[in-house]
């Protein structure tokens, strides 16, 4: 087999389960024909998945399986029996969210009256607006003569 034609083992597995696109399964199957060492290939996948199936038969693992997960039957108990198991987790993030954001609300709020944020989001800096009135000591016209002004 060329390495232009070199086919990847699991796009053989594939192959061998009719998992491929039709067009795919016709031109495995053709380069299969003329190519011995890809035939060589497949036939030594096929007997790897036969040997498989003779160490796990598929009656016995659905046995374990069931044994494992009793109440379920098939694949739909066992995505009933998930669907059961996300509901709490939904409700727990729902009652999360109810407690998080008015948290995070208020040490906004918080952090925003400390930092003197005003709603349009300007700083006031109280010092620098704060005008001070100049001391001037109260004088009267006839203080202001003895002092020779």
């Amino acid at each position: 087999m060329s390495d232009k034609n070199y086919i990847s083992d699991s796009k053989l597995e594939w192959y061998l389960h009719n998992a491929l696109s039709a067009e795919e399964q016709a031109e495995i199957a053709a380069l299969e024909r003329s190519d011995a060492e890809l035939r060589g290939r497949i036939e030594a996948l096929r007997a790897s998945d036969a040997e498989i199936l003779a160490d796990y038969p598929p009656p016995r693992i659905a046995e374990r399986l069931a044994q494992r997960y009793p109440g379920t039957r098939g694949t739909a108990g066992m995505q009933e029996k998930a669907k059961k198991r996300r509901w709490p987790l939904s409700v727990f993030i729902c009652a999360a969210m109810l407690v998080i954001l008015p948290l995070i609300t208020v040490m906004v709020m918080t952090f925003m009256d400390t930092m003197d944020v005003d709603v349009d989001g300007t700083h006031i800096i109280e010092e620098v607006l704060q005008v001070e009135e100049p001391v001037i000591p109260d004088v009267e016209d006839g203080d202001m003569a003895e002092q020779g002004q």
